[in-house]
């Protein structure tokens, strides 16, 4: 009750795009304050079956997750809600590894996933304006399989 109209329709895309995620629904709402919800099928790209959403940008205008086929190959995926039919694949790591997005900033510029090299463990990635780099473990213990 206390909060302005601004935070709770702030508060509500959260909500939102946290339940379609947690569903695995292939879409996004795109809320504006004083604008309707709108809905998108989000398509997988070129040559695989399924796609899911994993995080939706802060200004609600970037979307990522993975595109997927036969249950194990995954490919890292971004739509944009102005062409929401046009799935781009975000660069690999290396050829043949499997890869998803997990999370993306607030204005969609910068993304995080996982990739899943043939040979075994995974890796944190990020993709940047710049490409697709492995992150660094952390100098605090963390540590990423060779």
């Amino acid at each position: 009750a206390g909060r302005s109209r601004p935070h709770r329709v702030a508060a509500a895309r959260l909500k939102i795009s946290m339940w379609l995620a947690t569903l695995g629904v292939v879409g996004v709402a795109a809320v504006e304050a004083a604008a309707a919800p709108s809905f998108f099928v989000l398509q997988p790209v070129d040559g695989y079956t399924q796609s899911a959403v994993a995080a939706l940008a802060g200004n609600g205008q970037v979307v990522v997750g993975a595109s997927s086929k036969e249950l194990v190959a995954t490919a890292a995926t971004k739509w944009e809600v102005a062409n929401p039919s046009a799935p781009f694949r975000l660069p690999e790591l290396s050829a043949g590894v499997r890869d998803t997005a997990n999370a993306v900033s607030a204005d969609g510029s910068v993304i995080l996933g996982t990739a899943f090299p043939q040979a075994g463990g995974s890796k944190a990635v990020l993709w940047t304006n710049i490409g697709v780099q492995v992150v660094p473990p952390s100098s605090e213990g963390g540590v990423w399989d060779n």
